[in-house]
């Protein structure tokens, strides 16, 4: 939560300088750690090129992440994002959804 608040922070420049890239880097901490609010931030930053280099790919990954978890403007940005991608960048920001959702450490063996 500390992340996201800094990234909203340094975005709409409470009590500092509005900071698109490193807002940006902010929600791409939070969101990996999986909270949501990061994940439609970043998403947005992603899809608009704010901060960030635009990638609508992207983008549609981690707003499908949030939606997911459960976001109703996830769903609805996705929804709309995907009315400007081709089937092909569809696909693609599934797989990558996919992935980021992906445990990072795997479950240790058992010890015998």
């Amino acid at each position: 939560q500390a992340q996201f608040n800094l990234g909203l922070c340094c975005e709409k420049g409470q009590g500092l300088l509005p900071d698109p890239v490193a807002a940006a880097q902010w929600y791409r901490r939070s969101a990996g750690q999986g909270d949501v609010h990061a994940q439609v931030n970043l998403a947005a930053c992603l899809a608009k090129g704010r901060g960030v280099e635009r990638d609508v790919v992207e983008a549609y990954a981690w707003y499908n992440l949030a939606a997911a978890g459960g976001d109703a403007q996830a769903r609805a940005a996705r929804a709309a994002l995907q009315q400007l991608m081709t089937a092909e960048q569809v696909a693609e920001g599934q797989r990558r959804a996919t992935a980021l959702a992906a445990p990072t450490n795997p479950p240790a063996a058992p010890v015998k």
